[in-house]
């Protein structure tokens, strides 16, 4: 049982999208369906079983079940992409569904404001912090008033173009 209806499968979108979101998501639904993406199990690492389902799709409205272990409480998404198709996600589809936007310059400077709002507005969490890696960090823009800040800022992402 989902925790709302708007989690449920075909539940509604959480958000308004742009007519380029919603090229993107009919796109990434289109390949879901044609197997172009291709999606595995993912068990829990503790090994048990016994799962609460959280959400059948996310606010995009893309099919995703996440769950929550009755054992160990990690929340994971199953199934999921698998590694293959995660990878074309991420460079292909991604930044066009979640930030709408096409230029990685225009990007770029919406990641360095978000990084300076992470600064305003954690400050006890990053005085205690000094090494920061971000997984799917796009374009590094909010790494860089993290640096500015006096931390060690790396990250990693799928997008190469974002990367660049």
């Amino acid at each position: 049982m989902s925790l709302s209806s708007r989690l449920k499968t075909n539940g509604g979108l959480a958000l308004t999208l742009t007519d380029r979101q919603q090229s993107a998501l009919s796109r990434i639904l289109s390949r879901l369906d044609d197997g172009t993406y291709t999606l595995e199990d993912a068990p829990c690492f503790c090994g048990a079983e016994e799962d609460n389902v959280i959400a059948e799709q996310d606010r995009y409205g893309l099919p995703a079940r996440t769950l929550l272990c009755m054992s160990c409480g990690l929340m994971r998404t199953s199934p999921r992409l698998d590694q293959k198709s995660s990878a074309e996600f991420y460079k292909d589809d991604y930044q066009e569904l979640y930030s709408g936007l096409q230029k990685s310059d225009q990007r770029f400077e919406r990641d360095v404001e978000y990084g300076r709002v992470l600064l305003e507005s954690l400050p006890s969490l990053l005085s205690s912090v000094e090494t920061i890696f971000d997984v799917g960090c796009g374009t590094g823009g909010a790494l860089l008033p993290l640096k500015e800040a006096g931390k060690v800022v790396a990250g990693c992402d799928h997008n190469e173009e974002f990367l660049q």
